[in-house]
């Protein structure tokens, strides 16, 4: 408080004004932290997707293991394509596993919280409703909005983390499978 500007109480239009900017301003929120919600769903359905057709192609593509098996024991290929290939196999399954569980993990995260109230007419209409003017709705409901949006946050947050790894975990998986088709082609045509 200023000695020369002492603070005034506001009037009932501002108490009302601000109110009601406070509602908007946490139901903005609210609604980019709901959408923020639907992108990592998204996204990881797109990284299930990934990670489906990688292990689809891996089963359906097993002779081709099984042939780049017999190159490298009837033939006598250098140690580090041996090496190579050996160590990207189990990589690219390493990779894809981690992959599925992080979104497996980003999908089951489901705990958010609305910010309506779960018995609106007890809330809104019985006699011990702590809402009774137009002003305590403004403000209870603002409130409730800004509980939601905090504890949505946290939970997206969580989210976003798991969808991280995945990616990084399908990066991976397509950085392997493409030295193991690298150095399998080289194994191919030279061997």
């Amino acid at each position: 408080m200023d000695y020369w500007h002492p603070k005034q109480e506001p009037t009932p239009d501002e108490r009302r004004a601000f109110e009601k900017a406070r509602l908007d301003y946490c139901s903005g929120l609210y609604s980019k932290e709901m959408q923020r919600k639907e992108l990592l769903e998204k996204k990881a359905q797109f990284y299930l997707s990934l990670v489906t057709l990688f292990i689809g192609a891996l089963f359906l593509r097993l002779d081709f293991l099984k042939s780049l098996q017999a190159i490298i024991a009837q033939q006598p290929v250098p140690h580090s394509l041996v090496w190579t290939v050996y160590a990207s196999v189990p990589a690219v399954g390493i990779a894809i596993l981690v992959a599925l569980i992080a979104i497996l993990q980003a999908i089951a995260i489901q705990q958010y919280l609305d910010p309506a109230p779960s018995q609106i007419v007890d809330e809104l209409f019985s006699p011990t409703a702590t809402c009774e003017d137009e002003l305590g709705l403004f403000e209870e409901t603002a409130l409730m909005y800004a509980i939601a949006l905090e504890s949505n946050r946290k939970v997206n947050n969580k989210k976003a983390r798991w969808v991280k790894i995945a990616s990084y975990s399908a990066i991976g998986a397509v950085v392997c499978l493409a030295i193991l088709l690298g150095t399998s082609s080289y194994l191919f045509i030279y061997f």
